[in-house]
């Protein structure tokens, strides 16, 4: 599996696309504009706080989608890979060696930052072709 699977990644676009419009709701205009200038929206919005509080919930969100923490994983090292020529194996081993609850919590809010890059992208993509800097307006317009 991979990121560009319809089947495994549809549901989560849904659901984070929602959380991009929660998100937006809580930055002025202004700064949001700051933010797409310093091509910063991704880090504020999906590495300055977690997708996912509590283990628990981040098991029931990877049952919820129907991803196996070993697809999810997968995609994780494909990125890490793709971006930065390696991978943080240590989410892998621990979960392999412990098949550790808590590492659930990693892989959701890494798997969340990693499709919600590929939507802030899609989103400027977007305000780009409408040549317009109105993200909320592209956002409830265009996007959802």
């Amino acid at each position: 599996m991979n990121l560009h699977d319809k089947k495994l990644t549809e549901t989560i676009k849904t659901e984070l696309k929602e959380y991009i419009g929660d998100r937006l709701e809580d930055y002025d205009t202004e700064t949001i504009n700051k933010l797409i200038e310093d091509n910063e929206l991704h880090h504020e919005l999906f590495n300055t706080d977690y997708y996912i509080d509590y283990y628990f919930e981040a098991k029931e969100w990877l049952n919820k989608h129907k991803i196996h923490p070993f697809d999810a994983i997968t995609i994780i090292r494909n990125y890490e890979l793709d971006n930065f020529g390696g991978d943080s194996l240590e989410i892998v081993t621990k979960y392999m060696r412990e098949n550790a609850d808590y590492k659930y919590f990693e892989i959701v809010n890494m798997l969340a930052y990693i499709v919600g890059e590929e939507l802030i992208n899609e989103l400027m993509e977007v305000a780009d072709q409408h040549k317009t800097k109105s993200i909320h307006n592209i956002y409830y317009n265009n996007f959802v």
